[in-house]
């Protein structure tokens, strides 16, 4: 295996490498110390880090910016320590395009999407949306004694009634503070909650979605790592996190939508600069693309987006570090002819500005809601009728909040989380669309605002 290969696996599986790790970090110093891998200011940089998981990190970074030798030192150290690593390392897992990809992904498509790209795989095996459903029950009777949210029965309509098998992954996020890495999962059939196994490390500004039988999470300020290009996922199979092949920058406050088996994250920031770029990852082939798609018109970061009627649209967001909110709105054809060169378009603007906000689609309408506006948290919610080009103002929340996302279950406009200026909530609120009314669900069960969402709806 050459070292193209060796840290490409190493960046591939780089949280099972720091799970393993940082359970066997003062052996694993030792080994690399005997070896002679660490010099001994490596070695002062290492125990200098905080925790384990930091150590462990450390550690991969040093490997795979040392020499060829120094590379197969560690792998050997690190197999010494972590016999359990022995699989990743003993075959090639490279294709011929010499793309790494996981060992499960010959067997991640869902029965009811099948293969929508022309690079697509047969899959020798199926998972059966049975399967995720299990898997969320048996985490749900395991339960959670640290529930910090209030679900008392007077605070909850208990008459709301949602199509069933519908879920909303949420992971990370600021409670308090400090950055979670706690992941939770709202079952729509029992309208509840459900604390999964946690990501690796905490992090906010993270964005996501969720691909097949993966809950990806991107980039994001992470706390081994500061600002973060890397992508994790959640194997929904297992509910066992992992990585994959990290986006081309860093960045946070990214927006982030999915479509016809991709994921498109929009903006962003890096360092004080906004971002207008527009990066795609592509589920059958396991790699990002900052190419396949243009860069937006204006830059922006802290926007929402969404897709409908094969076009993707983003809504407000922030211009520069200390610009002011904006009310803009862009569109992008995603769906065309090979010929056709299709260029952002500018639509009606928003009744009011917006940074943070969430967004969901409904039939032919783009629901927006909370937000900051530069002087205070919003309880606003709008519309867009994509018929006929124009917003129209709806029935306020019942809270202020940004740094929120919102999910669209059969007709709820369902909104999580967030910061009032106050407090990261835990509130859940659905508005009917429909009724035009809103209705109080159970809450999380841990507070946070600027997290990763994602949700799914099992056909079973």
């Amino acid at each position: 295996m050459d070292r193209d290969q060796t840290v490409s696996i190493i960046s591939s599986h780089r949280i099972r490498l720091i799970n393993c790790l940082k359970k066997n970090i003062l052996p694993g110093i030792t080994q690399l110390y005997n070896k002679k891998f660490f010099a001994i200011k490596d070695c002062q940089q290492v125990k200098g880090e905080s925790t384990p998981a930091a150590q462990a990190s450390k550690i991969l970074d040093l490997a795979v910016s040392k020499s060829n030798k120094k590379l197969s030192i560690f792998i050997e150290a690190l197999l010494t320590v972590c016999p359990e690593l022995q699989e990743l390392f003993a075959t090639n897992q490279s294709d011929h395009d010499g793309n790494i990809h996981d060992p499960e992904d010959s067997q991640s498509i869902l029965p009811w999407q099948g293969n929508t790209d022309n690079d697509s795989k047969t899959t020798s095996q199926q998972v059966s949306p049975r399967e995720i459903e299990d898997q969320i029950k048996v985490m749900n009777v395991r339960g959670d004694n640290n529930q910090q949210a209030d679900n008392s029965k007077s605070n909850i309509n208990s008459e709301i009634e949602l199509e069933k098998n519908h879920h909303i992954f949420i992971a990370g996020g600021i409670n308090d503070g400090y950055l979670c890495n706690h992941v939770e999962v709202f079952d729509s059939t029992t309208i509840s909650w459900t604390t999964l196994y946690p990501m690796e490390a905490g992090c906010y500004g993270a964005s996501g979605g969720i691909l097949t039988n993966k809950f990806i999470v991107c980039g994001g300020f992470v706390e081994t790592d500061g600002l973060s290009n890397r992508t994790r996922y959640c194997n929904l199979k297992t509910m066992k996190w992992d990585t994959l092949e990290c986006m081309k920058e860093p960045k946070k406050y990214s927006c982030s939508c999915v479509w016809n088996n991709r994921l498109i994250i929009v903006g962003g920031l890096k360092g004080t600069e906004a971002l207008k770029k527009v990066e795609v990852y592509f589920y059958n082939s396991g790699v990002w693309s900052r190419t396949s798609l243009p860069a937006m018109i204006s830059r922006r970061y802290g926007s929402a987006c969404v897709t409908t009627k094969n076009h993707l649209v983003v809504v407000g967001g922030q211009g520069e570090h200390d610009g002011l909110p904006l009310s803009s709105v862009e569109s992008y054809q995603l769906s065309h002819k090979a010929w056709e060169k299709p260029q952002w378009k500018i639509l009606n603007k928003m009744c009011q500005p917006r940074t943070f906000p969430a967004a969901a689609t409904w039939h032919d309408y783009i629901i927006v809601a909370g937000g900051f506006d530069g002087v205070q948290k919003l309880d606003t919610v709008e519309w867009y009728d994509i018929r006929t080009n124009k917003w129209k103002l709806l029935t306020k929340m019942p809270s202020r909040r940004d740094n929120c996302q919102a999910k669209v279950i059969g007709n709820y406009y369902i909104i999580i989380g967030g910061n009032d200026g106050k407090h990261n909530l835990t509130n859940v609120d659905a508005f009917d669309l429909v009724e035009k009314k809103w209705h109080r669900l159970p809450g999380l069960r841990f507070g946070r605002s600027s997290y990763a969402c994602g949700d799914l709806h099992l056909q079973i």
